[in-house]
């Protein structure tokens, strides 16, 4: 998993750990918000990691919870503060930045695609070629931001402590001209090379084995180690 700062997954953290303090206590979210003086949606949103937390509000709920450890309430504290940083992927302004967030602390990530090769198996032609297809059409300082991104997200594949990667891909992306020959001869050399990664696995699916009427099919699961209450 990655050693930089991930707000995305400080905040789901936080969430995780605000509401099993909640329910351990037996109170709903209009209670809480009753005497924390905030919405219930404002709750339901720090609960699920959707927005970070202000020390004010690590303050009121340690208050309505109860908590009195200082090293408890410095544990919410600190998540707080992670979970306001900026990650090296919220520069980039991506559409799938919650995605990219959970992808870098994922303990294992499974993807299919009948169409495309992976994100993260991409080499940069046929990335571009992608992006500069697509429909409303990106600005050309987009689409290298795009290409950036992707290409660091696939240093996760190299890493030692990196997440397990699966990858199915359909015999038909692999023969799909995208971004001409020369693109597709470097972009199948790239498949294998990745495939000799000690924590990479990449099938192939035969056209043969389809099953008719063939209609596009994605996969995209990044698996997290749950939060650890204690």
């Amino acid at each position: 998993m990655a050693s930089e700062s991930n707000p995305t997954l400080r905040r789901r953290e936080l969430g995780f750990l605000l509401r099993q303090l909640r329910t351990e206590r037996g109170l709903s979210l209009d209670e809480v918000t009753e005497r924390a003086m905030f919405s219930a949606t404002k709750l339901s949103r720090l609960e699920t990691g959707r927005v970070g937390a202000s020390p004010r509000d690590i303050r009121d709920l340690c208050i309505v919870y109860g908590i009195t450890a200082a090293d408890e309430r410095e544990r919410l504290m600190a998540l707080a503060r992670e979970g306001k940083q900026r990650a090296w992927w919220q520069q980039f302004d991506l559409p799938y930045a919650t995605y990219v967030g959970l992808e870098a602390e994922a303990t294992s990530i499974s993807q299919y695609d009948t169409d495309l090769v992976s994100g993260l198996l991409q080499v940069e032609g046929y990335a571009r070629a992608i992006f500069e297809s697509g429909d409303p059409p990106l600005e050309p300082a987009a689409i290298a931001q795009r290409i950036e991104a992707r290409t660091r997200r696939q240093a996760l594949l190299a890493q030692d402590d990196g997440p397990l990667f699966r990858c199915i891909i359909d015999e038909g992306a692999l023969r799909r001209l995208i971004g001409g020959a020369a693109v597709m001869r470097a972009q199948l050399a790239r498949v294998i090379e990745a495939a000799r990664l000690p924590r990479v696995t990449i099938q192939v699916v035969a056209a043969r084995n389809r099953s008719a009427p063939w209609t596009r099919k994605q996969l995209h699961a990044p698996r997290i180690q749950q939060a650890n209450s204690e």
